[in-house]
């Protein structure tokens, strides 16, 4: 299979980068309101993982794709993606 590179020119190998959606930065000192919310995990699609249904972690930061990175209590780093993965936060007591 062949592609065009940059300049129009037929090249082999992978296809070209596809444009990235930008993403709007946040404003600094501002924090995402879901960091340092305890979630229990409902769902998640990565068959690598060894997290299961009702596991609890703290979300420990949000990247500017949404993902929700969490500090799992069984030691696990794994993020959460919104619109793929499901999980509920759960109120303080």
């Amino acid at each position: 299979m062949s592609f065009k590179n940059y300049y129009g020119n037929r090249c082999l190998g992978l296809p070209p980068r596809l444009p990235v959606a930008k993403l709007r930065p946040r404003k600094e000192g501002k924090m995402h309101p879901d960091i340092g919310k305890r979630v229990r995990l409902i769902h998640t699609n990565d068959r690598y993982t060894k997290l299961k249904a009702g596991d609890e972690g703290i979300i420990v930061s949000v990247d500017g794709m949404e993902t929700r990175h969490i500090k799992w209590d069984n030691g696990s780093n794994l993020g959460l993606i919104p619109g793929v993965d499901k999980w509920e936060v759960i109120e303080r007591r």
